[in-house]
């Protein structure tokens, strides 16, 4: 039960980062995208970690992150998320 609240809290920081980059205010984004990283890995939730990384890619334009994700996503088998996914890496 606690992981599972801990991987709600790693997903409410990952959805704050995506709304403040859709208001344009990416350093509140990368924030909590930051916070949403460190919890989700630290219990080692992979899916949404995997979906942390992608959105974080984006605000940043970082090939490493979107790499990170697209990995992960194909370990997983998220064929909808590799597709999404592949043209960016």
């Amino acid at each position: 039960m606690e992981i599972q609240g801990r991987c709600e809290e790693g997903t409410s920081y990952r959805v704050l980062g995506m709304i403040h980059r859709e208001m344009g205010e990416s350093e509140d984004a990368g924030d909590y995208f930051d916070e949403a990283i460190k919890v989700l890995e630290e219990i080692g939730e992979k899916r949404e970690l995997s979906r942390t990384y992608y959105e974080y890619g984006l605000l940043l334009g970082d090939k490493e992150l979107l790499d990170k994700a697209y990995e992960l996503f194909e370990e997983m088998g998220l064929e909808l998320w590799i597709e999404k996914t592949k043209d960016l890496v």
